[in-house]
């Protein structure tokens, strides 16, 4: 039995420790934040002892989920490396691309084992559309279009520690390009805009967004993202191919719905996202254990977090520079870099 700690009693910690009472072969035994209130409160709704710090945390527990603020990834993540143990972090791995760059250095260096937590890659729908794309079934890939409104938009105090719209939200289809396509961005033009709330104009935070990315082998990716939807969660994937195409996501609403305060029709309304993805961290969950048992990885590494952080970043640095920005991924050691090949 994999003895696991979770850093961090907020929301996404609570549904890792859900998916852990389901998982064979894990337990939750520890619980660490640096609110000791809320530890104590989640530890009595969720089991596993409180401890006292990040040390005493790796220390004991044979691997350790880090669903704490985005702030405090780098020092969660390097503590578990330190302590040689395996981690299952949520994205984007660190506060910045030089963090996150030093964290997978650090964790490649040691061998110590990693995940990031980039869900989605887990959901059937998605997992057929790449499979059908490496088997050549639409050809050569040459554009990518996400449109993603979500009906559980963020509180402006929590986008205060968070990565944004980018880097919170849109990170995940960032990675999905990268992954669908096999893929890497080397250059990316955004534009931004706060239309829904107020509170996050306030602290300089956009809510509405449209991106262009150009991938190392010419395809184009669009993503139209955004904080609100009066309907429930949207999510639409279209590859376009060289012999046809794939669509994935819900059916087209055709009804105009009423937005503000009056009730949404159950029959026109689409399911939130938690409803349409609560499987996939169950399935995660089975992956990282799988991973510390000793099967094949399968799951989103270190580098591919960096990739993702560093195009959201980029899209955030283009809506402020209103101009394209190339991609600088830094290189995993020892390997080539492809992303630099394809774009000098």
């Amino acid at each position: 039995m994999i003895k696991f700690a979770i850093v961090g009693t907020g929301w996404i910690g609570g549904i890792h420790a859900d998916r852990l009472r389901q998982c064979e072969g894990a337990e939750l035994a520890y619980v660490f934040d640096v609110r000791p209130y809320a530890a104590h409160a989640f530890a009595a709704q969720y089991g596993g002892v409180v401890t006292g710090s990040i040390e005493e945390t790796c220390q004991k527990a044979d691997a350790i989920i880090i669903a704490s603020s985005t702030t405090s990834h780098e020092a969660v993540a390097k503590a578990c490396i330190a302590a040689g143990k395996p981690f299952l972090v949520e994205k984007p791995v660190a506060h910045n691309q030089a963090a996150a760059t030093e964290v997978r250095d650090a964790a490649a260096k040691s061998g110590v084992l990693s995940m990031v937590g980039f869900n989605r890659r887990f959901h059937p729908g998605y997992s057929r559309i790449r499979e059908a794309i490496s088997n050549g079934v639409i050809g050569n890939v040459e554009s990518i279009r996400f449109t993603v409104k979500t009906a559980t938009p963020p509180s402006a105090d929590f986008l205060k520690t968070s990565g944004g719209l980018f880097g919170e939200f849109g990170i995940h289809f960032f990675d999905l390009a990268c992954w669908l396509t096999d893929d890497r961005p080397v250059e990316v033009y955004a534009m931004g805009s706060t239309l829904t709330d107020p509170d996050y104009e306030a602290i300089g935070h956009i809510d509405t967004a449209a991106v262009v990315v150009r991938m190392s082998r010419g395809a184009l990716f669009q993503l139209d993202i955004g904080w609100r939807s009066t309907y429930g969660h949207d999510e639409r994937l279209e590859v376009f191919g060289s012999k046809g195409v794939f669509t994935s996501g819900d059916a087209v609403i055709t009804m105009p719905i009423t937005a503000g305060d009056a009730p949404r029709d159950p029959e026109q309304s689409l399911p939130d996202w938690f409803e349409r993805f609560e499987a996939t961290y169950l399935i995660e969950l089975e992956a990282f254990v799988g991973m510390i048992s000793g099967n094949e990885a399968f799951g989103a590494s270190l580098q591919d977090g960096l990739v993702a952080q560093a195009l959201a970043d980029a899209a955030g640095k283009s809506v402020k520079l209103n101009q394209p920005v190339k991609l600088e991924v830094p290189p995993l050691p020892g390997v080539i870099d492809y992303v630099r090949e394809a774009s000098s």
